[in-house]
C-alpha cells in the first residue's frame, strides 16, 4: 500500500475516532447552563449577605445574623 493511501486511511480513522469522542452539543450547553445557574445562585447569596452586612453596620451591629 502506498504511503499516501496509508496516510489517507489513518486520517480517516483519526477523524472518525475524534468525532465519536466529542460530546454532543446539547451536553456542553447543559454543562454551561448548569454552571451559569450555580453562579447565579452564588451571586444571589452574595448580594443577600452584603445587604445583611450593610444593615448590621447601619443598625450598630448588635444583632446576630440568622441565615
Amino acid at each position: 500500500m502506498p504511503v499516501q493511501a496509508q496516510a489517507a486511511v489513518f486520517l480517516r480513522k483519526n477523524k472518525i475516532e475524534k468525532s465519536e469522542k466529542q460530546s454532543p452539543v446539547c451536553e456542553t450547553i447543559k454543562c454551561n447552563a448548569s454552571i451559569w445557574f450555580r453562579n447565579g445562585i452564588k451571586n444571589h447569596n452574595l448580594r443577600k449577605l452584603h445587604a445583611r452586612q450593610r444593615l448590621q453596620q447601619i443598625s450598630g451591629g448588635s444583632h446576630s445574623t440568622e441565615i
